[in-house]
């Protein structure tokens, strides 16, 4: 089947894995968020159909199982659907949009359901395992943004990735953003069952008035008027958040869990009409959301979890007219953590190597405040160039130089100062540039003595003496 709205790292992965069946029944799809991972499978699954193959499409948020629905409007089907409301399918045949938890509570279905294929959106949730389990001859596809997770290396096999964040960011298809991070010391975080900080501690830590004014005057200075999501800890903290802009004179809403349907769809088509501009919440919002205004992300909590922090600030990623960038705040020290939103990322089926303690990922711009690469000599927003600190060989205190100040050219062009510099930053060894500046004669050894702190003595012997 051709698709001529499919994007080339769509019609590419599609390619690799039909490349992929050939070997392996359990592959993954990783696609970053906003990159358009629903219309690729859902394009998948058209062409299952059409070659007479029954398809199960599995979810497990009612957000994601609406998005996914609708989305076959895009190759012209109408698929059948499972969740609680549902009635009983009248054929087992087609494509089938299936809710996990009702699926695996309607045995008979199980027994009588015989999938070709089965598409997991959001694979990197463990409570999709049974129903690999359940249908042990059926093909694999388990689809997510960050494949993360044991029960990976376990079920499957191949993991096909055509395209990563920077490439998107680059290609137009994503926006870039730019992060600020508030210091503050999390030792204090316990971590609960689910490996993640606890509720509990977190709540304990950021249920402070300072910390709930500090993200509303941070979000004043950083990004009034922009379409904010704000993800808080838990249900009280996201309510409590809710109410402390609204105090402040800023509409906000927090839909949670025990938000009703009719008040959750009221608080979003405010937001998202206008009415509104900050909406809280701990966890709804962070998969099968899709509201590409979306121009800032405030985490107003930490995760230990690099596929929750990816899901977050995603949300904000997508294209809109106008838009050019979107901006984070982060309270929770997770670039810290975690490292930029838009960093490359490999993914493979291997165990992830855990980051040596102490490692900087990222480091802040001292004059713009922006989160950059721990590794950037330039800030990409401001232009600051970031001194390169090296110590003296003689007198061990720390100096700085600028990158821009260690010279690019050969060393016969370079003069008893720039010289010098070279040997400081380790670029030149010491008896190499000496040998140099002997050879240019006495006045020269002398100059070159003098920017590397040594005495005259020094130059003395090393012009009778070599040394």
């Amino acid at each position: 089947m051709k698709n001529k709205s499919l994007r080339p790292y769509q019609k590419q992965a599609i390619k690799d894995l039909s490349k992929g069946w050939l070997k392996h029944k359990r592959q993954i799809l990783a696609l970053t968020t906003g990159s358009g991972k629903t219309h690729t499978f859902v394009t998948m699954a058209k062409m299952a159909l059409d070659r007479g193959k029954t398809v199960l499409i599995l979810t497990h948020r009612t957000e994601l199982f609406k998005q996914t629905h609708e989305s076959f409007s895009l190759v012209g089907v109408v698929p059948k659907i499972i969740n609680a409301d549902s009635k009983e399918p009248n054929s087992m045949n087609g494509i089938f949009v299936v809710m996990v938890e009702t699926l695996m509570r309607r045995e008979h279905l199980v027994q009588s359901l015989k999938p070709d294929l089965i598409i997991i959106d959001e694979a990197h949730y463990g409570n999709f395992t049974k129903v690999i389990e359940a249908f042990p001859d059926a093909y694999i596809l388990g689809v997510t943004a960050t494949p993360i997770g044991k029960h990976f290396y376990k079920y499957y096999t191949n993991i096909v990735q055509t395209i990563d964040t920077p490439d998107l960011i680059q290609q137009n298809f994503l926006v870039p953003y730019k992060a600020y991070q508030m210091v503050d010391d999390f030792s204090g975080l316990r971590k609960g069952a689910s490996g993640d900080f606890s509720e509990k501690s977190q709540y304990d830590f950021f249920n402070k008035e300072k910390l709930y004014d500090g993200v509303i005057e941070q979000w004043k200075q950083r990004s009034n008027n922009k379409k904010t999501i704000v993800f808080n800890c838990n249900i009280k903290h996201s309510n409590e958040t809710a109410e402390a802009f609204m105090k402040a004179g800023i509409k906000s809403y927090s839909v949670t869990s025990k938000t009703s349907i009719s008040d959750r769809e009221k608080y979003l088509n405010d937001f998202e009409n206008g009415d509104c501009m900050v909406m809280n919440n701990a966890t709804i919002l962070t998969a099968g959301y899709n509201f590409p205004p979306i121009e800032c992300i405030i985490l107003n909590r930490a995760t230990d979890s690099l596929a929750l922090y990816l899901q977050m600030i995603g949300r904000g990623s997508r294209t809109y007219p106008g838009k050019d960038n979107f901006i984070c705040l982060d309270f929770g020290g997770n670039h810290s953590r975690h490292g930029l939103w838009s960093q490359p990322r490999e993914w493979k089926l291997s165990a992830p190597k855990r980051k040596k303690k102490g490692e900087a990922v990222v480091k802040d711009c001292p004059v713009c405040e922006a989160m950059l690469y721990g590794s950037a000599k330039i800030c990409e927003y401001c232009g600051y160039e970031f001194p390169v600190a090296i110590v003296s060989l003689k007198s061990g205190v720390m100096e700085e130089y600028y990158e821009k100040d260690i010279p690019k050219k050969p060393l016969k062009d370079c003069d008893a100062e720039e010289i010098a510099l070279l040997v400081k930053v380790g670029l030149l060894k010491a008896n190499k540039a000496a040998g140099i500046m002997k050879y240019r004669g006495r006045d020269a050894l002398s100059d070159f003595a003098y920017h590397m702190g040594y005495s005259q003595g020094w130059v003395y012997n090393r012009m009778k003496y070599g040394r």
